[in-house]
């Protein structure tokens, strides 16, 4: 009887099969139902979530693209200022290298690197290759500079630009622009010159004659191709480094996009001389006489 009544009190052993009582079934019904609703109120919050979200995206969009934009440019101009420095190396004067670093940092010089890059990757020959691009800082110190030779863009036949204005590699044909430089310096009075064979004006740079052009680089068979793409405020800041740093240095801007640069030299440091291209198509005009 005793074990009976411990059996009726706390219920048999729960055998397979068996149901549980009505009871406790009805309370896991409302267990279950709530436990429903409660899942459905979480997928609701997450929609709601999600569409905040889309909306927060959407309104956000441009703000976004404009970081991403920012942050290529951050990574192109590190890229640019380590290939500098790798192409440079410890032939660069310190003075120059400095002020080319400066640059590197500086928004319109990423944005000119990634114009680079695409025309680059578009498969389009650029000259002169990147190894030359800034050859005419290799060959003396800002503060030795006592000529500057200010061109326009770089030659755009093959093999024929080195970094330098109006100068060619040994080996390749003398340019119509530098013959017409060559005869120009073999009239003059006073002065002892024979043109020589060759293009190869690196002589003249390692006496301190600084060949630079306002554009440094240019598509193959498109001059001017490289026009206002970040070049010429780097060769702005060059001129005023040089002006800064210099005196008495002698100014030969040629042609019109060389005599713009004027405004950035002080004329009571420095002589300043303007002068038609020497290309054949401005040479009509005149040539210089100074």
């Amino acid at each position: 009887w005793v074990g009976m009544s411990l059996l009726n009190y706390f219920g048999k052993a729960k055998q397979s099969g068996d149901q549980p009582p009505a009871k406790k079934r009805r309370l896991n019904e409302v267990e279950t139902k709530e436990s429903k609703e409660s899942k459905v109120e979480e997928i609701r919050k997450e929609e709601t979530s999600d569409v905040l979200c889309q909306e927060l995206t959407a309104d956000q969009k441009r703000q976004r693209e404009e970081e991403n934009k920012k942050k290529a440019i951050r990574i192109r101009q590190q890229r640019a200022a380590e290939k500098i420095e790798a192409v440079l190396g410890p032939m660069i004067e310190p003075g120059w290298k400095d002020l080319l670093l400066q640059q590197t940092k500086k928004a319109y010089f990423g944005k000119l690197i990634l114009f680079l890059e695409r025309e680059r990757g578009s498969g389009t020959a650029i000259y002169p290759p990147p190894h030359l691009t800034f050859n005419a800082f290799n060959a003396s110190a800002v503060e030795d500079v006592s000529v500057v030779i200010l061109g326009q863009d770089p030659y755009h036949g093959a093999k024929q630009a080195m970094g330098m204005s109006f100068s060619v590699q040994t080996g390749v044909r003398v340019p119509p622009s530098l013959k017409n430089i060559y005869k120009e310096l073999e009239s003059d009075e006073g002065v002892s010159f024979k043109a020589p064979k060759h293009g190869n004006l690196q002589e003249w740079a390692n006496q301190g004659v600084f060949l630079l052009n306002t554009v440094l680089t240019v598509r193959a068979k498109s001059p001017n191709s490289h026009q206002n793409k970040g070049w010429e405020e780097f060769t702005n800041a060059v001129i005023s480094e040089i002006d800064r740093k210099c005196d008495h240095v002698v100014f030969m801007l040629w042609g019109s996009k060389a005599k713009a640069k004027s405004s950035l030299i002080n004329k009571k440091k420095h002589l300043i001389l303007n002068c038609p291209h020497p290309s054949p198509y401005s040479a009509a005009n005149g040539v210089c006489r100074n």
